[in-house]
């Protein structure tokens, strides 16, 4: 999350669902940038506007750079904590609240186990059942 760039994001549709890309510059398992990885987020059902507000909010007038500036994981946290507010949620989000939300998100979508398992680089299908 730290280093994804309001410009790199993409929305876009396939079959009728909505996803938005975000492509990773960087990230603690590609250190060396030797494959492509992006995040892929499913837009669908009700929570997806929730998603773009959420984005929209984050991202305010800036049309490029970090999506969260100078980022930390605490800051990180705050940013998500601020959304959350404007939003009216009575628990605030996390950093692993996206996770949740694509893995939940996907499952209802017909995904299968073994592609999300894929996508968000786990070893083994154990960690769906966390």
């Amino acid at each position: 999350m730290t280093s994804l760039f309001i410009e790199d994001f993409e929305e876009s549709e396939h079959d009728g669902i909505s996803f938005m890309r975000m492509p990773l510059r960087s990230s603690k398992s590609n250190t060396f940038k030797d494959r492509r990885e992006a995040l892929i987020l499913p837009l669908a059902g009700p929570d997806a506007e929730n998603i773009r507000h959420w984005f929209k909010v984050i991202k305010g007038n800036r049309t490029k750079g970090k999506l969260f500036p100078n980022s930390s994981t605490k800051k990180v946290r705050d940013h998500f904590q601020i959304a959350s507010l404007a939003f009216g949620w009575k628990r605030p989000a996390t950093a692993h609240s996206l996770r949740i939300y694509f893995v939940v998100s996907a499952l209802e979508s017909g995904a299968t186990e073994s592609d999300i398992a894929n996508i968000c680089r786990w070893r083994t299908l154990d960690m769906i059942n966390v």
